[in-house]
């Protein structure tokens, strides 16, 4: 039957696509600051929401208030927690892939705010507790294998990517002790083959709402991985300050977690005992009709800098709080998503977890 035929078919096509992606480098995926023909690191940092600039920041270290977004302090410390949690699973070829990512991470956000110089590097030590050179974009220094002086990483065993020398000659002269070794040391892949991809959906019929759902691709592995996730990031948000502070209701639904904003009600009935009029207006002070795709939008937990719909959904700082929390455990932002229905439009944020 036709059936019988689609069915003896379908793993050839599998087989295919296993063997093209045999061809890709499977490290890929977990390399915040890549460099190829169509991005480079300074896009990619933009593309995990470094956006701010100098003037508009004041603070770098504190919230001005509790509804504010995560400080660029919360937001760098994210990134570099988040290139240390994949080099601790094994997600990184060798140690040079590791200290070159943590470099890039370090000369990136310099350039992207140069007064804090002195600042970005302070914290960048006091978290990954290594050395740097006294430059204006300052580099790793790693000890020489072979004579133990701090040197730049750039040149470093091409088989196992974590041994580090001067030059040719203390290669050489320690080449006998690391023949032993350096087999030990070859990462043929990551230690997570397949990322966990994790959706944020906000916009829409969701209002003020954000929802986070899972993508198993119907496989069993996959699955397990994406429900013991979902219950480290029920528990992280649970924890979270800022969520609770602006009202949103953590709801475990199973296969995905809901993030409810209920609005405070005691303001609206201050605001009409005061105001009879003030009822009359309800969400057209927003520029919404009542009842409306939008009435249940509060525009108290989004960000100020907003510029129409899409900047609306893209900005709204429970978005950029969970950037921040996915970053902290080893995620990385892969591409954001526009769905268009009849009467509302939904933004997907996607994400490649290492769990």
């Amino acid at each position: 039957t036709w059936g019988n035929l689609v069915a003896v078919k379908l793993p050839m096509i599998g087989n295919a696509k296993v063997l093209n992606q045999g061809k890709k480098d499977l490290f890929e995926d977990w390399v915040m600051f890549k460099k190829t023909d169509y991005t480079n690191p300074s896009l990619q940092l933009k593309k995990q929401g470094a956006t701010f600039k100098n003037d508009k920041y004041t603070e770098f270290t504190y919230r001005p208030s509790y509804m504010s977004p995560p400080s660029i302090q919360e937001f760098y410390e994210a990134v570099i927690n988040g290139i240390i949690k994949r080099y601790q699973i094994g997600l990184y070829r060798g140690d040079y892939f590791y200290f070159n990512e943590l470099q890039n991470c370090l000369h990136e956000f310099i350039k992207l705010l140069n007064l804090r110089h002195d600042i970005l590097i302070e914290v960048f030590q006091s978290i990954v507790n290594l050395n740097l050179t006294k430059e204006q974009l300052p580099h790793i220094a790693i000890p020489c294998a072979a004579c133990g002086m701090l040197i730049y990483i750039n040149f470093h065993c091409k088989n196992c990517f974590s041994v580090f020398y001067c030059d040719k000659t203390c290669q050489r002269n320690h080449k006998n002790i690391h023949d032993k070794e350096c087999a030990a040391k070859i990462r043929i892949t990551p230690a997570i083959l397949y990322p966990l991809q994790i959706e944020i959906h906000s916009g829409g019929d969701l209002g003020s709402d954000v929802q986070i759902f899972f993508e198993h691709e119907m496989r069993i592995s996959l699955k397990y991985r994406g429900l013991r996730f979902m219950g480290i990031l029920y528990k992280t948000l649970l924890k979270n300050r800022w969520l609770k502070n602006n009202n949103y209701t953590i709801i475990d639904e199973s296969t995905s977690i809901l993030l409810q904003h209920s609005k405070k009600e005691d303001k609206v009935s201050a605001m009409e005992s005061k105001d009879p009029g003030a009822s009359m207006l309800g969400s057209n002070q927003l520029g919404y009709p009542p009842g409306g795709k939008e009435s249940n939008l509060d525009m108290s937990v989004m960000n100020q800098s907003i510029q129409g719909e899409e900047d609306l959904y893209m900005k709204m700082t429970v978005i950029q709080e969970l950037r921040v929390i996915f970053l902290n455990l080893g995620g990385i932002l892969q591409d954001v998503i526009k769905e268009t229905y009849e009467y509302y439009t939904h933004y997907i944020h996607i994400y490649y977890v290492p769990y």
